[in-house]
């Protein structure tokens, strides 16, 4: 059992199959195979194809640690289902690259579950909602944590994510960039449960409203700690656009150089929709109409919102029926407009750490500076102000390079870089970050350094074979593949060996082997004879090689004397490689052939007559396999005896069980009666019955025909006492014991 955490979760798979590597040849056959609760692990690789899953009920598929693997669509990934579709299943993918390839990404339904947890997509496209993945049906759910929604496009409603009425959607940690829709929703449309937190929406577009997010009528969406930047719509809602949405929520939001064609460059609200933002950060957002920063509708809707900043405004940053409390706005003139207005208004402008007046959403740091006279307002009723970017939060331990301040003192923790190279050492003690970012000198967010003081050596570093060094940090040094464990390798150095010397298992630090599958062939092994091998891989066959023993076979048994012998290379005429012959006069002694009662050794092992069967045996003197009750002995089965102790004339083998019985005065088949002619009463005397009511013999009185008879009988009687018995059709005929 295998287990992972994730968030708070412990997953525990089934089993794991492995596609590549030896494992399954591809997706398809894995996933024939796959049963409940279990994981397919892929090797690296590119993997086309077009996925339509129902079965298992629960299955995860990732890359295996290290590996890079891609799922492309193919072809075959058309509308409804695209590249992959998850049918009323619980299914996760992992640490994937989805590569849409112009073609529908992917779709969960049926009431399933579908989780991408650091997963890149991208390049989708669809005709109908949602390029990237859409989530269709009552029950149905999506949750994103972490990786990349990237490139997508969709002909309708959202070009990343599409979200139906009575589905849900959590995106956690994540990042969507360049998606378009040809309607509304650039990057997510929302018409069931949306929750967003810790994610980037960056350059999206629209062809209608909602640039990055567009949340449709009866919807819920909430949004939290969130970075909405250089997003763009032909209509309403550079950012954000809610029609007919009511008591919506959002903090920690940056809003910064989107653009509506229409109103509302950042977050627009159409006369029935309502909502609270609190703790938010506009910065450059402009608008062809009214509200650069936010528009409310109003005639049945507002908005509230608190601890905010308009900054880098030209005119109507607020407009519509909306209350900023305790807020800050660049443009003191025009910022509040059409109903709107300031309670507890400031006039002095933000610190932020680094801003700068263009749309580049990765090159702004608007995390409050330390001395900002915004630090610590506070709503009543409102968190304290620290920033679009901070928040008061329950401190937990730090995680460090995930540019999140787990430990609430406004600062990621990184990794020390004492080298320079990107990586940090993560034995080392951690430092603290820019804000939340690792930008600093000797600063890296990520770990994994195995040698912090060679700029060479790094996780990203170059291995380089037999130097002794762990340039890529991964735990190997690239050695010879030694395959049969000589000391000696062959082919190219690219055999991962876990020690740096190329000692270990399957390693050698230096080649020449000639026979990489023979253990006892290698540089300066000793040449053997007639082999037909270099052993010490000098290039020739034999020589210098030590003679070989040969043995005279003179019965040809294959078993040689081993007192006669010659030394060469071949085997001469008559000769061969086994010396054990225990008489090599005699082809049915040799060692390993089967043993006979005959009072010889003819396996050559020194005993006469074992592993027979023994007990008391009889004598048969006449060879009918009938033995003589009176004459026994103790031995073995053979050699004139037998098992058999019920002749009854151990002297003719004519006689015997089961014998033919003959009119010859004799008892032939020994069952104690004899046929005799009575020719005294003149009558003809019958054979006793045989089988099939065939008469044996017949006697006349008397008369030349009577004698005739008893003539002829006789000579019967004689023809088989010299031909030997004679039996019936199926009776035993005499064997040789």
């Amino acid at each position: 059992m295998v287990l992972v955490w994730l968030g708070s979760a412990t997953i525990a798979w089934a089993a794991d199959l492995e596609v590549g590597g030896g494992g399954y040849p591809d997706l398809d056959d894995a996933l024939a195979a796959a049963a409940s609760g279990d994981r397919i692990l892929m090797n690296t690789g590119v993997y086309p194809g077009a996925w339509r899953i129902e079965q298992p009920d629960r299955l995860t598929i990732e890359a295996k640690p290290g590996a890079s693997v891609r799922l492309s669509a193919s072809v075959a990934a058309v509308e409804p289902d695209g590249l992959l579709h998850a049918v009323g299943i619980d299914l996760t993918l992992r640490d994937l690259e989805l590569d849409g390839n112009s073609r529908p990404g992917l779709r969960v339904s049926g009431g399933g579950r579908l989780t991408l947890h650091r997963v890149d997509l991208h390049s989708a496209s669809r005709s109908a909602g949602g390029g990237g993945v859409a989530v269709d049906g009552v029950g149905t759910s999506l949750v994103v944590a972490g990786g990349e929604l990237h490139d997508n496009a969709s002909g309708a409603d959202g070009g990343a994510v599409r979200v139906g009425d009575g589905a849900s959607a959590t995106l956690l940690g994540v990042r969507l960039a360049a998606n378009t829709s040809g309607a509304s929703g650039g990057a997510l449309w929302c018409d069931g449960a949306c929750d967003v937190s810790d994610s980037r929406f960056l350059a999206n577009a629209a062809g209608g409203a909602g640039g990055a997010v567009f949340v449709a009528s009866g919807a819920s969406f909430g949004i939290d700690r969130a970075w909405v930047c250089g997003n763009e719509a032909q209509q309403q809602g550079g950012g954000l656009a809610f029609s007919q949405v009511t008591g919506w929520s959002g903090s920690h939001l940056v809003s910064f150089g989107n653009l509506a064609h229409q109103q509302g460059g950042g977050i627009y609200l159409d006369g029935q929709s309502s909502g609270t933002l609190e703790n938010a950060d506009f910065v450059g957002d402009a608008a062809d109409q009214q509200g650069e920063a936010v528009y409310a509708n109003g005639a049945s809707g507002a908005m509230a919102l608190y601890n905010i900043l308009f900054t880098d405004l030209s005119s109507q940053g607020l407009y519509g029926p909306a209350v900023a409390v305790d807020s800050y706005s660049s443009d003191v003139t025009g910022a509040f407009t059409g109903n709107a207005s300031e309670t507890g208004g400031h006039s002095a402008a933000p610190d932020y750490v680094s801003y700068v007046d263009t749309v580049d959403c990765e090159a702004n740091d608007l995390h409050l500076a330390v001395g900002s006279p915004q630090l610590g307002w506070g709503a009543a009723g409102h968190l304290p102000y620290l920033g679009a970017l901070g928040e008061a939060c329950t401190p937990v331990a730090e995680v460090p390079g995930d540019g999140i301040d787990q430990d609430c003192d406004g600062l990621d923790d990184c990794f020390f870089d004492g080298d320079g190279d990107g990586y940090g050492d993560s034995g080392a003690a951690v430092v603290h970050g820019v804000g939340l970012a690792c930008i600093g000198p000797q600063e890296a967010s990520v770990g994994g350094d195995c040698d912090d003081a060679d700029p060479l050596v790094s996780p990203a570093g170059q291995e380089v074979p037999l130097d002794g060094v762990d340039g890529d940090c991964d735990g190997t040094e690239l050695c010879y593949a030694d395959t049969d464990d000589d000391g000696f390798g062959a082919g190219d150095p690219d055999f991962p060996s876990a020690t740096l010397d190329c000692s270990g298992a399957g390693a050698a630090p230096v080649d020449g082997d000639c026979e990489p599958g023979d253990g006892a062939a290698y540089p300066g092994a000793p040449e053997q004879c007639a082999n037909g091998i270099d052993d010490d891989c000098d290039g020739e066959i034999d020589t210098d090689a030590v003679p070989v023993t040969w043995y005279r076979d003179n019965d040809g048994d294959g078993h040689g004397d081993p007192a006669d012998t010659v030394e060469d290379c071949a085997a001469p005429q008559s000769y061969v490689a086994s010396g054990d012959d225990c008489d090599d006069l005699d082809p049915d002694r040799y060692p390993g052939a089967p043993e006979l009662c005959d009072g010889r050794d003819q396996d050559c092992d020194e005993e006469i007559d074992e592993g027979l069967v023994t007990g008391v045996v009889y004598a048969d003197a006449d060879g009918d396999g009938y033995g003589d009750p009176d004459a026994s002995a103790e031995g073995c089965v053979g050699q004139g005896y037998v098992d058999d102790a019920s002749d009854c004339d151990d002297g003719d083998g004519g006689v015997h069980p089961g014998a033919l019985e003959i009119c010859d005065g004799l008892d032939d088949d020994c069952d104690g009666q004899l046929l005799e002619c009575d020719l005294g009463r003149g009558g003809i005397a019958e054979d006793e019955p045989r089988s099939g009511g065939v008469a044996g013999c017949a006697c006349a009185q008397g008369g030349a025909s009577g004698g005739w008879l008893l003539l002829g009988l006789a000579g019967l009687a004689a023809r088989r006492r010299q031909q030997g018995s004679l039996t019936r059709p199926g009776e035993p005929r005499s064997v040789e014991k």
